[in-house]
């Protein structure tokens, strides 16, 4: 989502910059906006993980936490080509804990 939103942004500008100025700084605007909004992205999980208090173990799931990390987790799961596979998803247990083992395939999946 973030990425798409990004994505889009940055060609927004990059066609009215492209239609005002031309095509060499319409395309020049696109990466430039694309890299500033991925940046100002980075800077704002970075924030958000800082204030993270790690001395309070976390008994419960925080809700904002989890609405913020979701759509980084699927950008740079878009960004790296990662896909995800998974089998026997109807043996986890809806109620308390459990453990997940992930199978390996390559040196790059941990």
């Amino acid at each position: 989502m973030i990425f798409r939103c990004i994505t889009a942004l940055s060609a927004l500008v990059g066609i009215m910059r492209g239609w005002t100025e031309g095509l060499w700084q319409g395309v020049a605007g696109f990466f430039l906006m694309f890299l500033g909004l991925t940046v100002l992205a980075f800077v704002f999980l970075g924030i958000i993980c800082v204030l993270v208090d790690t001395s309070n173990p976390q008994e419960e799931d925080s809700c904002f936490y989890r609405a913020v990390m979701y759509p980084y987790i699927e950008m740079l799961m878009q960004l790296m080509l990662v896909k995800v596979t998974a089998r026997g998803t109807e043996k986890i247990p809806t109620q308390g804990r459990f453990l997940l083992a992930c199978n390996h395939l390559q040196l790059a999946d941990p």
